[in-house]
């Protein structure tokens, strides 16, 4: 809710920019900020744009130029040396003074929350791209909205694969992570979903792939799903799952495997055995009936399936976590006389986060104390509360 609700302003504050092309900012301890000193390398029908490091040693490409002469199925090759320096930097700087305004590798405006990728007809062309291994960093956004692109290498040095960096390329299928990929963004790839093969190279040792799924060296964490999955196991090692890593609408079933000391399926609901604490709804017919055997209900719950309509939430569940609602704008039902407690697992902070704009039954008898429950979060109040 707090992520879509800092978008929507974001997008109040700037949409007349969406499309405005600014110079980079710099780091100063590691690229010459006299802009003067920059240069353009033209290849083809590419003009690539370079900031130069202090030392003259690096070179940062912070923007691509496409001419009108680009023909279908066009092919890419990043250069790793230009005028003498290595290319070890992709991307436009991410402005943190007007976070609107932000722009992929070909100079075009995004607005992730309003779907606008940074598609366009000349960067649609480019089917192949290839990108040296002397590229250690690459921004956030950089190749969104590539929809012509299928395949993609990451290069070997390349340390963190940020947010968004691929967010709608359409028709990408084939993904290979490097070998020095230490951080891995569960929004590498929002809207790619297309993506049915995922490899990793040998020699990483801070994730492993198995069967279309991302995970820790040791198999523990489950961190990342291909979204063309329709079925997932939760394997034995298994420990922790990321926060939404199974928020798939292709996703039809998710199990726990046998012998699983951690988590528990129970009807539409995976679950931690220890504490109770929900990990993933499974969808069905557009309802999500909690089980019994669920107590809490965290932030970061993964939803299995397409949209919810109607969430029955059971006198099980004592506590609900800050950000906890998963399920947006259905109808919700407590089955509970009393109220969960809301807590924060961060000191000194609550998050208000109730259901108060939703359609919400509660038992009968129970209004007023339902009534209390919100007035005591800040002095809300019901838009619709009903009991049954």
């Amino acid at each position: 809710m707090r992520k879509k609700l800092c978008k929507v302003l974001l997008f109040m504050l700037g949409f007349m920019g969406l499309t405005t092309i600014h110079s980079p900012k710099v780091k100063a301890e590691d690229w010459n900020q006299n802009y003067s000193v920059q240069t353009q390398v033209r290849k083809g029908v590419f003009t690539f744009h370079v900031t130069p490091s202090e030392d003259e040693k690096k070179a940062w490409i912070h923007k691509i130029d496409i001419a009108p002469g680009i023909k279908k199925n066009a092919v890419l090759n990043i250069p790793e040396t230009i005028n003498g320096m290595t290319v070890t930097k992709l991307g436009a700087e991410p402005d943190e003074e007007d976070p609107d305004m932000q722009s992929t590798l070909f100079g075009v405006g995004i607005e992730t929350y309003h779907e606008i990728d940074g598609s366009t007809p000349r960067v649609n062309k480019i089917k192949t791209m290839t990108i040296p291994n002397s590229v250690k960093s690459i921004t956030y956004y950089a190749f969104s909205g590539m929809d012509g692109l299928e395949k993609v290498i990451l290069p070997e040095s390349l340390k963190n694969l940020r947010y968004q960096v691929f967010y709608g390329c359409d028709n990408l299928k084939e993904v290979y992570l490097p070998a020095k990929m230490k951080k891995f963004s569960l929004y590498a790839f929002e809207e790619c979903n297309k993506i049915e093969k995922l490899s990793i190279s040998k020699k990483n040792k801070k994730f492993s792939v198995r069967k279309g799924k991302l995970l820790s060296q040791d198999k523990k964490k489950l961190i990342w799903i291909l979204p063309t999955k329709t079925k997932v196991t939760i394997t034995k090692k298994v420990e922790k799952i990321n926060p939404f890593v199974l928020s798939r609408k292709k996703l039809e079933n998710v199990d726990v495997a046998k012998g699983n000391q951690t988590f528990a399926k129970d009807g539409q609901c995976i679950y931690k055995k220890k504490d109770g604490r929900l990990a993933a709804v499974i969808v069905k017919n557009n309802k999500v009936k909690i089980s019994s055997k669920v107590k809490i209900l965290p932030e970061g719950v993964s939803v299995v399936g397409k949209e919810i309509k109607r969430v029955d939430i059971p006198a099980s569940v004592v506590k609900v976590i800050e950000d906890w609602m998963f399920f947006e704008d259905a109808k919700v039902y407590f089955h509970s006389k009393k109220p969960p407690v809301i807590v924060s697992e961060y000191d000194g902070q609550t998050f208000t986060a109730l259901p108060i704009f939703n359609k919400v039954y509660v038992p009968k008898g129970t209004k007023k104390i339902y009534k209390q429950w919100a007035k005591d979060r800040d002095g809300l109040e019901w838009d619709y509360l009903r009991t049954f």
